[in-house]
């Protein structure tokens, strides 16, 4: 967490009291611009950055903000003067005249000029407007910009005819396929005859030499397994018989 920073209250009001601003009273007690300009704030002083950057260019030579006359600002506005002209007659500039008769309630006298919507046949600008002709096509007729055809329309109440002036979309040229090549030809390949194949050997009938005429292949295998055993047989009883002689 940050650390909060303390701030000398009694300081601080006594160095804005002799009209310092918030970088001189930072620079002196030590402090982040940011960080006093809080406080200030929190504290409900105002800025003296006004008076002291007045005091500050006529001290090096240059000019000072102007004060403005009121009553003479309201004079020459009476006048049906503009805020250009005020400002040349006033000295101050035109931005600061018009931010002035903002603050006055009073508006620019340049919106009470005539415009080019005022000096237009209403006649004739209705005859044009009942054939069915858009605002461009008005104007190029009358001579004057198409902006005040539409002014002095909705002064009168008409509704533009631009939606009837639309001209019909061009129906959409048909696409052209691209030029494609001939498929190339193909040239059948002979057909390969396969080889024949060999014909494998008969393998040898390996129970043939165990088995019998008319016997099946379980038949000579009983057949030898009977004769192993009783060939057995006969080992034990001679083997038997010669011990006991």
């Amino acid at each position: 967490m940050p650390v909060p920073v303390y701030v000398d209250e009694d300081e601080l009001r006594r160095l804005h009291g002799q009209g310092l601003i918030d970088r001189e009273i930072a620079e002196r007690m030590g402090l982040a611009h940011r960080t006093l300009a809080r406080r200030r704030q929190k504290m409900g002083l105002a800025h003296n950055f006004d008076s002291k950057r007045n005091s500050e260019t006529a001290s090096l030579g240059g000019k000072p903000r102007a004060k403005i006359d009121e009553a003479t600002l309201r004079s020459l506005h009476a006048q049906g003067l503009s805020s250009n002209v005020i400002s040349e007659r006033m000295g101050i500039a035109e931005n600061t005249t018009r931010k002035h008769l903002r603050r006055l309630g009073l508006e620019n006298n340049y919106r009470n000029r005539p415009t080019q919507a005022d000096t237009l046949d209403e006649a004739t600008l209705r005859s044009l407007h009942a054939q069915g002709l858009s605002n461009k096509q008005i104007s190029e007729q009358m001579r004057v910009h198409h902006d005040a055809i539409g002014e002095a329309l909705r002064r009168y109440g008409l509704e533009s005819n631009y939606a009837r002036s639309i001209s019909p979309k061009p129906k959409p040229k048909p696409k052209l396929k691209p030029k494609t090549k001939p498929a190339p030809k193909l040239v059948s390949k002979p057909k390969l005859i396969p080889k024949p194949k060999p014909t494998p050997k008969p393998k040898p009938n390996r129970s043939a030499t165990i088995k019998g005429r008319g016997q099946t292949d379980a038949q000579a295998l009983y057949a030898m397994r009977i004769g192993i055993i009783q060939a057995a047989w006969r080992r034990v009883v001679a083997n038997a018989t010669e011990a006991i002689r």
